[in-house]
């Protein structure tokens, strides 16, 4: 079957216009619908921006004043920072102490008496008291094996302890002292160093009194305690403390070797 088209043509131009123009209309909507949607997203964008602009600059104005605080804080605790320096410097200056009697504690002879021990840097004086010349000779021989004791530093002085009294001890001979000890050697200055137990009262077990001194080694040395600047506790802060002024009149025996 022939199917004749019998319409003019300006007829079919004018659908295929009209066609063309509902297509037009179309893919416009289309272009809006979408420009209308990212637009709103973008907007939607744009404030939740500036909702975590305004917390931030919020939180920002915060810690500035937080910062301001701190820093009136830390000016205000300013000398309260120096006299726990201090007193730290302290502590750790007297367990510098406890360290360096411990060390020399350890070759103290066990039936020596000490009755006043001083320590200034690493200089020990040590004044004790024992029953004769042979427990003088073990203490001195002691402190000469320590291993904390600069080698070649021992000196010792032999005097007349508080047992009463023989004819010997430091004044025995002509020379008056009894003995010295020097490094390591002994010399023997009159006749009486080994010091009498007879006679009056007194305790025979510290007949004879005797002198130590010595240098500890460089780790063991007492540095000056630092002086407060506010004025603080006056005590603690000369010089060595109380080792530096001798530990009392009697410390005790020793505890070391025999």
């Amino acid at each position: 079957m022939i199917k004749i088209n019998l319409l003019p043509a300006r007829v079919i131009e004018v659908r295929r216009v009209r066609n063309l123009a509902k297509l037009l209309i179309l893919v416009v909507l289309v272009e809006v619908i979408v420009l209308s949607a990212g637009v709103y997203s973008l907007a939607k964008q744009e404030q939740a921006w500036e909702t975590k602009y305004d917390r931030a600059h919020e939180r920002a104005e915060e810690v500035r004043t937080l910062e301001g605080q701190v820093a009136a804080a830390q000016r205000a605790a300013s000398p309260l920072k120096a006299k726990v320096d201090w007193y730290e410097s302290i502590y750790k200056h007297h367990e510098k102490i406890g360290e360096a009697l411990e060390k020399i504690n350890e070759y103290i002879f066990a039936k020596l008496t000490v009755r006043q021990l001083k320590l200034s840097g690493s200089t020990v004086r040590l004044n004790a008291a024992t029953k004769d010349i042979d427990h003088v000779a073990k203490a001195y021989f002691n402190l000469l094996r320590s291993s904390n004791v600069v080698p070649g530093t021992v000196q010792m002085n032999i005097g007349k302890g508080s047992g009463g009294g023989g004819g010997g001890g430091s004044r025995g001979g002509p020379r008056g002292r009894g003995a010295m000890m020097r490094g390591g050697g002994m010399r023997g200055r009159g006749g009486g160093a080994t010091g009498g137990v007879s006679g009056g009262g007194g305790n025979p077990n510290e007949a004879m009194a005797v002198e130590f001194s010595f240098v500890l080694l460089p780790q063991y040395s007492i540095a000056p305690a630092t002086k407060a600047k506010s004025g603080g506790t006056r005590g603690a802060s000369r010089g060595s403390g109380g080792a530096s002024r001798g530990m009392g009149p009697r410390m005790g025996r020793g505890r070391g070797r025999r």
